[in-house]
């Protein structure tokens, strides 16, 4: 279960990297909100009667958009375990760093002016 915060579009926004999770992995993988109640388990639940039986929550977050204890009880309520937010993962500020710099044009490693 991919599951997030932010509405509708974030939802849908996590759904569409669920699916690239999916085909990457060979297993189902639904999008849900953290933020709506009920929302992780109800999909927890429509994973299980599709025949799936060890689930698990990845937190589509990187800081702290979640109110605190809400991913703890989302899995709970979805008797899942989660992966931890991503945080300050160094990979991820290179990404950031490396995207920023594509769009300005900038190469890696010259001086910005």
């Amino acid at each position: 279960i991919v599951a997030t915060t932010g509405g509708p579009e974030a939802v849908q926004a996590a759904a569409v990297t669920g699916m690239l999770l999916a085909a990457r992995l060979a297993v189902p993988v639904k999008a849900a909100a953290l933020d709506q109640e009920g929302s992780v388990a109800a999909v927890a639940e429509q994973l299980r009667s599709e025949g799936s039986t060890l689930l698990a929550l990845a937190p589509y977050l990187i800081g702290p958009e979640a109110a605190e204890g809400l991913l703890d009880t989302a899995c709970k309520e979805a008797d899942c375990a989660a992966a931890e937010v991503l945080g300050a993962y160094s990979a991820l500020g290179k990404l950031v760093v490396n995207q920023y710099s594509a769009a300005l044009g900038l190469t890696q490693g010259a001086a910005a002016h």
